[in-house]
């Protein structure tokens, strides 16, 4: 996949390890364009609820697919994901379209939809990319590849605090609850299941700050 016009580091793991903060962090430290590929499955989620089609609609699902165009433009805190035209970026981050995100997540025809567009993405230019199966199935053959991860109840207070930060009344132990369902979903769903890539760089974050992690990816950082 490396090229002098091709460089990619892909950023796994599980949910609220911190991908996002670190990869937006990384991206626009190096330069690099940001993709978040589970924007991508919220945005369909998004899509779902607002045309009342249930996550448990399979043949539903698949016929809305046509009518989905994703992309992504420069926003404010790296790119925002627009959804037919529409920046969504600020209606996709709360706990109802992740829950449902994590279900479609698990249907092939939505994966393979999706996977299409994010290797189309990353073929050209220099990209950061993070997701729960960026190291083993959109690109394992990055140039870096980074396993993120951190003791589940400080994944759920992280999240927590961000939820109640942009004005939700969540407690904490729904999130802790949401995140241990989402785990489970991704780590034995028959397609596309979260693991970690022999090659990837595994960096547990429970105890570290921002900037320990940070460094760690970049001191991984191939010439």
């Amino acid at each position: 996949m490396s090229s002098e016009s091709n460089y990619v580091i892909a950023i796994d793991g599980p949910s609220a390890a911190g991908k996002s903060s670190i990869s937006r962090y990384i991206a626009a430290k190096k330069g690099f364009n940001y993709l978040d590929t589970g924007s991508m499955y919220r945005a369909i989620a998004f899509y779902l609820k607002e045309n009342g089609v249930s996550p448990t609609e399979v043949d539903k699902i698949v016929v809305a697919l046509k009518d989905i165009d994703i992309t992504f433009h420069p926003g404010e805190n790296g790119n925002d994901i627009y959804l037919n035209s529409v920046n969504v970026s600020g209606k996709i981050r709360n706990t109802e379209i992740a829950e449902i995100a994590s279900r479609i997540s698990a249907y092939p025809d939505v994966r393979k939809f999706l996977l299409e567009k994010q290797r189309s993405i990353i073929k050209q230019g220099k990209n950061i990319l993070e997701g729960r199966d960026t190291t083993t199935v959109v690109a394992p053959e990055a140039n870096l590849k980074v396993y993120l991860t951190a003791e589940n109840t400080v994944r759920a207070n992280r999240r927590w605090q961000e939820l109640v930060a942009a004005g939700s009344d969540i407690s904490e132990q729904e999130v802790l609850e949401s995140i241990n369902s989402r785990d489970e979903r991704d780590t034995t769903r028959k397609e596309s299941p979260l693991k970690i890539h022999p090659d990837a760089v595994v960096i547990d974050t429970t105890y570290l700050s921002f900037n320990e992690v940070a460094e760690k990816i970049l001191d991984n950082l191939p010439e």
